[in-house]
């Protein structure tokens, strides 16, 4: 069983686990980009959320 099974089981897990890590990192990139966006770039901030 992998480390993410664990966590979706409600088991205990290793949050260091690379997998994780490399998912946990990939959503913080797309939070940054789309907190990024200006106020007048509504359009585009309603596109990411879909």
């Amino acid at each position: 069983m992998t480390e993410k099974e664990k966590m979706l089981a409600g088991e205990v897990y290793s949050a260091t686990d690379p997998e994780l890590l490399s998912e946990l990192n990939e959503v913080k990139d797309a939070i940054h980009r789309y907190n990024a966006l200006l106020p007048s770039q509504r359009r585009e901030r309603l596109n990411r959320i879909e």
